[in-house]
């Protein structure tokens, strides 16, 4: 699987990547797909302070068990 640029932290209104790619996870666990390597790349955090590294972490630490990377 390939994340890329989910911004976490951005605010514009129209744009909810992180939604997406909870939505994209949850496809994955619903249908029982497992993956065999995460690629993430791109803009993690929108500014990169603090807060949104640490809610990009607990995110970040949370995917090898929901998606059952073997």
């Amino acid at each position: 699987m390939h994340l890329s640029d989910i911004h976490i932290g951005v605010t514009d209104p129209h744009s909810d990547q992180l939604h997406i790619t909870n939505s994209i996870i949850r496809h994955f666990e619903d249908h029982e797909i497992s993956c065999d390597l995460i690629c993430f790349t791109g803009d993690i955090a929108n500014a990169g302070n603090s807060e949104q590294l640490g809610v990009a972490e607990k995110f970040w630490c949370g995917l090898p068990n929901s998606l059952e990377v073997r």
